[in-house]
């Protein structure tokens, strides 16, 4: 299974897999999941990323951001 390092934006850092290489120009979009709160007004928090660099001998690939949807801020109690 192929991972991909995000480069920057809101999920800078986190490393993901998918069960199928992403391609060129191809977006993908990350909807993140929190079991401790339900999605806000928005709707679940979502990002989109587009491949800045394919997977290569052992090293992950480079997701670089393009937009943000929904809450990612965890409401306070």
């Amino acid at each position: 299974m192929p991972e991909y390092t995000c480069l920057d934006g809101i999920l800078a850092g986190h490393v993901f897999s998918w069960s199928s290489a992403v391609r060129a120009g191809e977006t993908v979009t990350v909807e993140v999941a929190d079991v401790g709160h339900g999605p806000g007004p928005d709707g679940a928090p979502e990002a989109d990323y587009v491949l800045a660099r394919a997977p290569f001998a052992g090293r992950p690939g480079e997701l670089a951001f393009v937009a943000a949807r929904g809450s990612w801020v965890c409401p306070t109690r």
